[in-house]
């Protein structure tokens, strides 16, 4: 029996092992069959695919089509991939040019299926119109809202749009302000904006009352405020109540009282507004607190006006003397970093009243004790590196003409630091460095001498034995990193050239599309010395896929892309892609312009360019009415397109009418001439004028051609050819005068130049230098009057050495050197001096005087001032300035050809366009029946 059951349990072994044999062997066979069953149920073949944009115009479609064509990343052939699929969405959403993606369900169940992407494009805004909201401008409204031109226009978005006009509006006082946003269809989903604000009756402050001001009465402080208008008229009701202003207006009273000593001061507020009559009245709270006055005593080594400088107190307050132990602390550490590490500071404070009203006098104490200085510094032990060049380094110095040598606590030990990580950065291994501080015996008790010894053990410095590249892509030759970077074979090693070799290789790399790529350097031993390997992990290659641009109504998409060098399939650049970025943000033609890479992100092959433009309004109308000494009242008007024909050229008309004439300049300027990156303007023009005190006119008619190329940031080359026609006729005495001079005249002229300028700023210099130097041919083809050569040369310079003070130079030279038979020129050609723009203090011209009392030009000028620019805040400007000019080679005997010296001051207000001067200049050295001086009215500096 027994033997029977092991039987049986050795039958039912056996059957147990077989199924699970046969279980193992049918898996992989199953998995097979499943994954092809699946791969023919879920992964059916693409048989075509289809891009249908939905609306826009056909320009727009087709620039469309072609971008979605391009992103798509499936193919005809190919199984259908959620993977690839869904990448090809995110695409095309990057690219913010659709308001709908759908693509239909297609069939999974078929052999082979068609691909259809239906896409809806956004409705694009062509134009924006704000109205009524004066005095609040147009562009501050438009950059609350998303709308720009040629951006996206989403309906969902206009109650927010709105919402963000009326919060603009409520800043500047308009509370009650009623915005409505319209649109019309301008085209293929284009849309004209027009939004309309009613602002009804702003919000006024009509009373403002200060409490608790006893030192400064309430009309010095209202003076200070924006709140406060000045009640000048009958009818004025006060300014609009801004909330933003109001708080401003208690920041700069509080900062006023501290300025003035009251360091414990508070400034709140309260606004009470009836909204029924549109009114706000204002109530200042200020508690002035005590008046603090600052003393010091035992202050040697620094002055009160230097310690003041470090009191926080004026500026931070001193809410529970926290201010007055940050300032205690701040004279603590500049006398530790003077050397006195055992200085002591403190200070006492005494509360009282003087005329009834709170003072509190702040004594501090200092105790300098003794001063620790540095007798010699001494580095040993240097030889494979520069002495001289480590000393710079070094805080441990001992005296010298502009600095004392003090020896500060710790100095030393951060100094030894320095040189070890000096040495660890030229490849040296094992340096020691040790700092050895000997004070010597006191002789004074305020000061005591050390002499400090830094004792170098450089150690071994490593030298490069090999570079390696591992990984480089196949289609680059390492020889061209080997001829880049620094790092060298038999050179030393040194860190921080590894890593900037590391950035060199990765933009090298980055140059020929391998974007994605690393490079991770290793320092490799090899005996005592090193062998660097770089790591490149190349990744794939990244080609172009396009580059398309959008939001251009006007503006011709190959004036835009006129300098793109990222052409389809080439290799990714990325400085390619930073000069597009440059040359299309500097179109004149375009407000602003937004980049987008697609596809970076994803890492793909394929790298995906748009850029979103914003147009200029191209159409421009410009006036201008004011008074200048040197041509009386003057009216200009300015009228033309920015953006003419939509190349980026300016077709504009000058036009301008004063107390000397007239003048009119029709002109095109192309900011890119034959793409070739040269500034052009050609223009026609026709003026009449008759220069102040001078005794005859000119009428001239002509064209020019200008062009001009800026060679380096600062340097611009030009020429300047002109064509006129000349005209000279008597306007006073003209006894003398060769009537052969009033004939009409055609002059051709050709003028190079060359100009130079790193100043700041034209509107209000501070700093730079600007030259100019330029020689004019001129020949007379009717004539023989206007035959000659002209040089001139201008130098400007501007220094500020303080905040508040400019100090400005100009330097003046003109020659003419007549080469005609006749060696008569006409005055119209000559040089004139006097006046606003070169010798102030003398009336316009009249620098030489001849007999008659009238002005006389000459061939030679020589001119320059001095100025020196005061601000005195408040937006005005004090000018001190001495001019000097002389006029050399008259044609008539002048009574005064001498050099000529003036001095003189006035004052300017500073506008936003630039400022308005009134300045008197006195003359010198004047001559009999001269006048003594000048007053003389600008806009805009002199120079």
């Amino acid at each position: 029996m027994k033997s029977l059951k092991t039987m049986d349990k050795i039958r039912q072994c056996v059957m147990t092992v077989s199924r699970v044999m046969l279980c193992l062997w049918l898996i992989p066979a199953m998995t097979g069959w499943i994954a092809s069953v699946q791969a023919e149920t879920t992964h059916p073949v693409i048989e075509k695919i289809d891009v249908d944009i939905q609306g826009g115009t056909r320009e727009r479609q087709a620039k469309l089509l072609s971008m979605a064509v391009q992103m798509i990343q499936l193919q005809p052939g190919d199984p259908l991939d959620a993977e690839a699929l869904n990448t090809t969405l995110s695409l095309l959403k990057q690219s913010g040019q659709f308001s709908a993606i759908h693509v239909p369900d297609p069939d999974l169940d078929a052999k082979s299926i068609s691909l259809i992407f239906q896409l809806t494009p956004v409705a694009q805004v062509k134009r924006i119109q704000v109205t009524g909201a004066f005095p609040v401008f147009s562009q501050s409204i438009v950059r609350a809202t998303d709308y720009r031109v040629g951006g996206p226009f989403f309906e969902d978005q206009v109650k927010k749009n709105i919402q963000a006009v009326e919060s603009v509006m409520k800043e500047k006082g308009y509370v009650d302000a009623q915005v409505h946003i319209r649109t019309e269809t301008a085209g293929h989903l284009e849309k004209n904006v027009f939004i309309d604000v009613e602002k009804n009756v702003p919000l006024r402050t009509v009373d403002i009352e200060i409490k608790g001001n006893r030192t400064f009465s309430d009309t010095r402080l209202k003076m200070r405020m924006k709140s406060y208008q000045l009640p000048l008229f009958f009818w004025s009701k006060g300014s609009k109540t801004v909330s933003s202003e109001v708080a401003a207006d208690v920041k700069e009273l509080l900062s006023f009282y501290r300025k003035k000593g009251f360091v414990d001061a508070t400034v709140t507020s309260d606004l009470h507004t009836d909204m029924e009559q549109k009114i706000s009245r204002l109530t200042i709270h200020i508690d002035e607190g005590p008046k603090y006055r600052v003393s010091f005593s035992g202050n040697k080594e620094f002055s009160d006006r230097t310690l003041k400088k470090d009191l926080t107190i004026w500026s931070k307050g001193n809410r529970n003397d926290f201010g007055l132990k940050r300032s205690i602390k701040a004279i603590r550490e500049r006398y530790e970093k003077a050397g006195y590490r055992d200085c002591e500071v403190d200070f006492t404070a005494k509360s009282g009243t003087q005329d009834q009203k709170r003072v509190r006098d702040i004594e501090i104490v200092i105790h300098e004790n003794t001063r620790y200085l540095v007798d010699t510094t001494m580095i040993k032990g240097v030889n494979a590196l520069d002495e001289k060049s480590l000393s710079s380094h070094l805080n441990t110095r001992e005296k010298s003409l502009f600095y004392d040598g003090p020896l500060v606590e710790n100095m030393p030990e951060s100094d030894r630091q320095t040189l070890e990580n000096i040495y660890n950065s030229q490849g040296f291994e094992d340096t020691r460095v040790t700092a050895d501080v000997t004070w010597k015996e006191q002789e004074d008790k305020n000061r005591h001498l050390a002499d400090v010894v830094f004792d170098v053990t450089e150690g071994y410095r490593k030298q490069v034995t090999k570079v390696v590249f591992e990984g480089m892509p196949k289609d680059i030759d390492p020889a061209v990193f080997h001829q880049t970077i620094k790092t060298r074979e038999n050179e030393f090693y040194l860190p921080s050239r590894v890593d900037e070799d590391r950035i060199e290789i990765l933009s090298l790399l980055g140059e020929r599309g391998y974007i994605y790529a690393e490079v991770t350097p290793r320092v490799v031993a090899d005996g005592k010395d090193c062998k660097v390997v770089f790591q490149v992990t190349p990744d794939q290659m990244a080609t172009v896929g396009g580059v398309w641009v959008f939001g251009n109504f006007d503006t011709k998409e190959e004036v835009i892309l006129r300098h793109n060098t990222l052409e389809q399939g080439d290799p990714v650049s990325l400085d390619g892609f930073l000069t597009l970025q440059n040359d299309v943000r500097d179109l004149q033609c375009l407000e602003r312009v937004n980049f987008k890479t697609i596809g970076v992100q994803e890492k793909l092959d394929q790298v995906f360019f748009t850029a979103q433009v914003e147009e200029k309004n191209p159409y421009f109308l410009e006036t201008s009415l004011g008074y200048d000494t040197s041509k009386d009242a003057y009216l200009a008007v300015s009228a033309g397109d920015r953006n003419w024909l939509g190349t980026n050229r300016r077709l504009y008309l000058n036009a301008e009418v004063s107390g000397i004439g007239y003048d009119a300049v029709l002109g095109v300027t192309d900011y890119d001439f034959l793409a070739r990156r040269v500034y052009s303007d050609a223009n026609i023009y026709m003026s009449e004028e008759e220069l102040k005190n001078q005794n005859f006119g000119t009428r001239k008619y002509g064209s020019s051609l200008m062009f001009e190329k800026s060679v380096t940031q600062h340097l611009t080359l030009g020429t300047r050819f002109g064509l006129e026609s000349r005209e000279q006729y008597p306007t006073g005495n003209n006894t003398g005068t060769d009537p052969e001079i009033y004939a009409a005249r055609g002059i051709l002229s050709a003028t190079p130049f060359v100009t130079w300028s790193s100043v700041d700023s034209f509107a209000r210099p501070t700093r730079g230098f600007y030259f100019n130097a330029s020689a004019g041919y001129t020949r007379d083809m009717f004539e023989d009057l206007d035959n000659f050569m002209k040089y001139q040369a201008n130098a400007k310079y501007y220094y500020q050495p303080f905040s508040r003070l400019v100090l400005a130079f100009q330097a003046m030279y003109g020659t003419l050197q007549n080469f005609s038979s006749d060696a008569l020129l006409p005055d119209d050609q000559l040089f004139f001096l006097g006046g606003i723009s070169d010798v102030r203090g003398v009336g316009e011209n009249e620098l030489v005087v001849d007999a008659f009392g009238d002005p006389v030009g000459g061939k030679t000028q020589i001119a320059g001032s001095i100025e020196a620019r005061i601000d005195l805040g408040g937006g005005l400007e004090l000018p001190i300035f001495v001019d000097a000019g002389t006029l050399q080679d008259t044609p008539r005997a002048g009574r005064n050809e001498g050099v000529k010296y003036t001095i003189g001051s006035g004052l300017r207000y500073m506008t936003p366009v630039g400022p308005v001067g009134l300045l008197y200049g006195y003359r010198l050295n004047p001559e009999t029946g001269e006048d003594s001086g000048r007053l003389h009215f600008s806009i805009g500096y002199t120079f």
